[in-house]
């Protein structure tokens, strides 16, 4: 698996790109001054958990023949205490 990350402007835009031509646009959402063009890192992460818990529970799921719509409209948060983050997926 690789990714290229390029710098997109003089602010805190950045572009990451797949070995497959798809690409996230990656931005500050602190910053004070400017448009968000993009998301944050932090929410790319959570972005990517839920993503890898939802395909694993979809695979188990077809293999039990079960066609259920449990992530139809699904939510996700990041919950951080005493320095630990931990994920938390609703529907």
């Amino acid at each position: 698996m690789k990714i290229a990350l390029e710098r997109v402007n003089e602010d805190y835009l950045f572009r990451t790109t797949n070995s497959n031509g798809h690409h996230v646009l990656l931005d500050n959402k602190s910053k004070t001054t400017g448009e968000v063009q993009g998301i944050s890192p932090m929410e790319l992460l959570l972005m990517g958990v839920a993503g890898c818990s939802s395909i694993d529970i979809v695979a188990i799921l077809n293999k039990q023949k079960n066609k259920s719509n449990f992530f139809k409209n699904g939510r996700g948060r990041l919950a951080t205490r005493r320095g630990c983050a931990s994920v938390v997926l609703s529907n």
